[in-house]
């Protein structure tokens, strides 16, 4: 198998849709999940080389970080994670995040215009979706991101379209706080699509996936642009709900996109993976050992139950051969989904991406879970 892995510095290289690169020749039988350690590790670039218990103490830091990074770093791990929270406390959490993110105001190159999406008679595939479709209200709500080109309608059929879906633990967030990418995005020469899907608890899988893919539909039959010219991206909880997208689009026989751009995506909801226990400077949620059914492993996404379901967790995903879109997953190496990220990178690989388009993961040094959310899209 032909590498898959590149190593980045942040600094060096702007997060963007990667062209689908040359196909992967044929391979030996993939390695196991715990081959993770095969991924070239380049030697952080300090005149001291620090040992494993300075990389791993969170009051320092990682010794690549800037103090500002540091200070941001650390207050964010001491804060209890959202995900983490009572359901009871979740509106309260949601309002505080909008009113925070509607105080930026828009770009003045930017143009924005708010769609809705009717969800009747797109879904289809899942027994479980029955009902999922059409519940919990008539229309999503999503809206398009361009550049100002003077013009009043957002909507110039020469680009190609980025489909957005948000991350948020599936249960906050929006496309009013995910602004900062979507607007990075357009100013890369695409038109964004940015989806408000439902939000758990209060809509549990398959609601979410069920949004995307009536949304994906609504590109393709009223909107009347081509699968070829359309980028499935999230970062995630929405990085898992663009890779599950593509399984469904595979297993339901619909046309797939051009490409899937998956960024820090929620791939395991089982937290099965070693660097989910390893990697402590990360930011993101920690998942206790213990049965996975066990109370301190509620999801407020999908039952315990089914969360080895690839359709829920796509690490767990099967080789089956059939064709899928080029694949891009934007991982930093202190995430404690980082195991996560190069076992999917792995697997899809071999799983007729390699003879499609291929799979392509960069690993950014010394970033955490989401860095282009927290720090930038060039940080």
């Amino acid at each position: 198998m032909g590498n898959i892995f590149s190593r980045s510095s942040p600094a060096k290289r702007p997060l963007a849709p990667a062209p689908a690169p040359a196909p992967l020749p044929p391979s030996p039988p993939p390695p196991q999940y715990s081959s993770v350690s095969q991924v070239d590790r380049k030697p952080q670039q300090n005149s001291d080389t620090p040992d494993a218990a300075q990389k791993s103490d969170p009051q320092r830091g990682h010794p690549s970080w800037t103090p500002r990074q540091t200070t941001i770093l650390s207050t964010l791990r001491s804060r209890p994670h959202v995900t983490a929270r009572a359901p009871e406390e979740l509106p309260a959490i949601r309002d505080e995040m909008e009113e925070d993110a509607a105080k930026r105001p828009l770009p003045v190159d930017i143009k924005t215009e708010l769609v809705r999406v009717k969800r009747e008679g797109y879904w289809k595939g899942l027994e479980e979706a029955k009902g999922a479709a059409s519940g919990g209200g008539g229309a999503i709500e999503c809206e398009w991101v361009e550049v100002n080109d003077n013009t009043d309608h957002v909507g110039d059929p020469s680009k190609p379209v980025v489909l957005f879906v948000h991350g948020g633990g599936f249960c906050f967030m929006s496309t009013t706080t995910h602004r900062p990418l979507t607007v990075a995005f357009a100013r890369m020469g695409t038109r964004v699509f940015a989806i408000n899907y439902r939000l758990a608890p209060e809509h549990p899988y398959p609601a979410p996936l069920a949004d995307v893919i009536t949304t994906y539909r609504y590109l393709l039959d009223e909107a009347r642009i081509s699968p070829s010219r359309i980028i499935i991206a999230g970062d995630s909880a929405g990085g898992n709900l663009v890779l599950a997208a593509a399984l469904y689009l595979r297993e339901s026989g619909m046309e797939p996109p051009a490409g899937v751009v998956a960024m820090s995506p929620w791939a395991d909801l089982t937290g099965s993976a070693p660097s989910n226990l390893i990697n402590v400077l990360d930011i993101g949620p920690v998942i206790p050992s213990g049965p996975v059914d066990g109370p301190k492993r509620l999801n407020h996404y999908a039952p315990n139950k089914i969360l080895h379901r690839p359709i829920v967790s796509p690490l767990f995903s099967f080789v089956t051969g059939t064709p899928l879109p080029p694949t891009y997953i934007v991982t930093g190496d202190l995430e404690r989904a980082f195991d996560e990220h190069v076992g999917v990178a792995l697997k899809w690989s071999e799983d007729g991406y390699g003879r499609k388009g291929g799979v392509w993961a960069d690993v950014f040094e010394g970033q955490v879970h989401v860095s282009v959310v927290v720090f930038g899209t060039r940080s």
